[in-house]
């Protein structure tokens, strides 16, 4: 478990000359701060992508939310886009709901779900009461953005989870949604998890158990092509050191090792200060996953990052990142992103509990670089980091300790978008009017990626369709509002995948170009008569 960090804490800014790594160094891309107008959030956390291209970013330890809206042309970082106080959770249990850590995901009826926390702001464990000690809320919400006034409304917990007091069950869970849209959410102290569908009476159904080795906890799920859950094991409450991956199988309802990860992933093995964190895990185009890994402690001839390839099924080790000292550096609850070409970024650092200042890389499938472009406000530790994948192909990075946001753009030169990766457009409304429901559909819909990832507390997926207009005159970008796709997979190849989408009434009249984006890689585009 993280040690709860005051966020007001003084932060040390390195010099960028001081995070030179490793003999190894690519370009990269560039960093540019969101110069948003208007009052964003104080402490930055999670941040996801609601599906009229807007953001939302989570203030931490606060109910509070605050709302990014892109410029004119679709930017995310300029004078032009604002910022805007977006709903606010509400209270539960008759206190308020202000989480640091939590379960998230934007489902595929485009409502937006929250869930457990780690830390609430107000709230002590009431078995162990100390300020520092985490509660494992079970408490959750959701929200239509799509409502004339968006208000979050309370969920209820997973029948038998957590206790009376709302605590010691969900936490700082992982969660995914399966490709036949199902939100699936882990027990982050047991073994347990679960399912939510909206419309569902009750809307919780119980997962399979089944051949899981350990609790849940600290472990992160990646979504697979085949639609099982890929995971690294964590061995919290194990006083051991192991290399097992394990795969859930949703159609068969249980866990399966998925073989040996060949490098030590979690920070385990110690003898004294193990975290048992991983680092964020990210499915490339090339069907395979780069999971990087959350341990220092030596191991003979073993790395701690390491490749899953979907296809073979096999595991092999990937190389080490180093800082110029020669100290391993990891991604203890660290965040990751695709890249429109197919490479990573990742941020890595010292340590949880090391202070030394972070340094980003690119993982290009084979090698991992140091980008030479390290952003002007340097995060001190990895966990206070997490990333988004937006619409134009920028990755958004925020961190609640060091107070920023910021946006990453991957060099056009080295990280052109893949080809293989880009939405196609088989079937589309000829003629579109503003507030009228139409209907698109295609293949590769929802990218060959969930996006982006973290080590197991925060998931911002972005394997879902939005849909924008370009105006013929203007150039103008206004984006429509996606709901109800009918698949939340990933590398769905030939499968032809709809979605229904509303446009607002700034579209431009007259003739439009229509984009399907997807990960930030948009398709060919489609005219369209807007009246």
């Amino acid at each position: 478990m993280k040690t709860l960090r005051i966020l007001g804490l003084s932060l040390l800014v390195l010099l960028l000359s001081s995070l030179l790594a490793n003999s190894q160094s690519s370009v990269g891309g560039t960093w540019s701060p969101v110069a948003a107008a208007g009052a964003g959030p104080n402490s930055p956390g999670t941040a996801l992508l609601l599906t009229d291209g807007t953001v939302i970013v989570h203030d931490g330890l606060t109910a509070n939310w605050f709302r990014l809206t892109p410029d004119n042309k679709g930017n995310y970082d300029t004078p032009q886009a604002t910022w805007t106080a977006y709903a606010a959770l509400p209270n539960i249990g008759g206190r308020p709901y202000a989480p640091l850590y939590f379960a998230s995901a934007v489902l595929a009826n485009a409502q937006v779900i929250v869930e457990g926390g780690e830390y609430i702001n107000g709230e002590t464990n009431i078995n162990n009461p100390n300020p520092a000690n985490a509660v494992w809320s079970t408490k959750g919400a959701i929200i239509d953005p799509r409502a004339m006034n968006p208000a979050w409304a309370a969920v209820t917990r997973p029948a038998g989870w957590g206790d009376g007091n709302m605590q010691n069950g969900t936490g700082d869970a992982q969660s995914a949604i399966l490709p036949d849209r199902r939100f699936l959410l882990a027990n982050a102290l047991t073994k347990e998890a679960a399912y939510y569908t909206p419309m569902n009476n009750p809307p919780w159904i119980a997962a399979g158990t089944a051949g899981k080795l350990d609790i849940n906890d600290e472990e992160g799920w990646n979504l697979l092509p085949n639609g099982t859950l890929l995971t690294v094991d964590a061995y919290v409450q194990q006083n051991k050191v192991g290399m097992n991956s394990e795969i859930y199988d949703p159609a068969a309802a249980k866990w399966a090792s998925g073989g040996s990860t060949m490098a030590l992933i979690p920070d385990v093995g110690r003898p004294l200060g193990n975290t048992h964190e991983v680092g964020p895990a990210v499915l490339r185009p090339d069907g395979t996953v780069i999971y990087f890994g959350a341990s220092t402690l030596p191991l003979g001839n073993f790395t701690h990052n390491a490749v899953y390839n979907t296809i073979t099924k096999k595991w092999a080790p990937a190389p080490d990142p180093k800082n110029n000292q020669g100290r391993l550096l990891t991604a203890q609850d660290g965040p990751a992103s695709i890249l429109p070409c197919g490479k990573v970024l990742v941020e890595e650092g010292l340590g949880l509990h090391t202070p030394g200042g972070v340094i980003f890389f690119e993982w290009d499938g084979t090698n991992i670089y140091q980008i030479q472009n390290q952003p002007a406000l340097v995060p001190e530790f990895t966990f206070t980091s997490r990333m988004l994948v937006l619409p134009n192909g920028q990755v958004l990075l925020t961190d609640y300790q060091l107070r920023t946001v910021q946006v990453y753009t991957a060099n056009p030169n080295e990280c052109p978008p893949d080809p293989g990766s880009v939405p196609v457009v088989k079937t589309a409304p000829g003629i579109i009017s503003a507030g009228i429901t139409y209907t698109i559909s295609g293949t590769q819909f929802n990218g060959l990626s969930q996006g982006a990832a973290y080590g197991n507390d925060a998931q911002s997926a972005t394997n879902y369709p939005l849909v924008y207009l370009v105006g013929l005159l203007s150039k103008d970008v206004v984006f429509c509002t996606t709901h109800d796709h009918t698949s939340m997979g990933v590398a769905t190849g030939n499968l032809i995948v709809s979605t229904n989408f509303e446009c607002p009434n700034t579209i431009e009249i007259g003739v439009n170009t229509l984009y399907v984006v997807a990960n930030g890689i948009s398709s060919a585009g489609t005219p369209v008569i807007v009246e």
